[in-house]
């Protein structure tokens, strides 16, 4: 029954918050904007928090290293979207990223830990890509990189957030995973839908 108050409240921020996952941000610039941005972000959390989940799906240090191969691409992503901009209708891929991460938390254990850690560096640079190019444009070099590294701070927490809630899903109400999967899949259709 615990499990369902934690799902629930949940579920119901999923569907009012905004529905265009990147509008707004960037007016805090530094860390502290670039910390902030992952929580407020709707897309960033739902994929950030889903990729912890199917880490706690692992076991040992391979736990570890799908929040790494996405922290990785993001990285690689923000430097790319400041350089770079964002092409036509990329919300659908950061949107779709969503739905593929529910639909991977489904199938925890039977996608080949390569092949998950490509998708997961995919997915990071995607999320990064966005992130890069809403920064404030009037950042300066040291500027852009206090943003950047509070973005993987913000997004590490998230992850580690889905770690620990999957590690008790896993352990205590196991039954549930299925609904947790499917319950991110629909956020990323809802997504984009909107």
């Amino acid at each position: 029954m615990s499990s369902i108050r934690i799902l629930v409240p949940l579920v119901a921020y999923a569907l009012s918050s905004l529905a265009v996952a990147h509008v707004g941000h960037g007016q805090d610039a530094g860390i502290v904007g670039g910390v902030a941005h992952p929580f407020v972000g709707m897309d960033h959390l739902l994929a950030a928090v889903a990729v912890g989940l199917w880490a706690a799906a692992q076991s040992g240090a391979g736990r570890w290293l799908a929040p790494a191969a996405f922290l990785g691409g993001m990285c690689g992503g923000i430097v790319l979207g400041r350089v770079m901009g964002l092409p036509p209708a990329f919300e659908f891929g950061i949107a779709g990223s969503v739905v593929a991460v529910g639909v991977m938390i489904l199938v925890a254990k039977r996608i080949p830990d390569l092949a998950a850690l490509a998708v997961f560096a995919l997915f990071g640079i995607l999320h990064g890509m966005a992130h890069g190019a809403e920064a404030p444009t009037e950042l300066a070099v040291d500027g852009f990189a206090l943003y950047g590294l509070g973005l993987v701070a913000g997004t590490s927490m998230l992850h580690a957030i889905g770690v620990g809630v999957g590690v008790a899903l896993r352990r205590f109400t196991y039954r549930l995973w299925p609904a947790v999967g499917a319950m991110f899949a629909m956020a990323g259709v809802w997504l984009l839908a909107a």
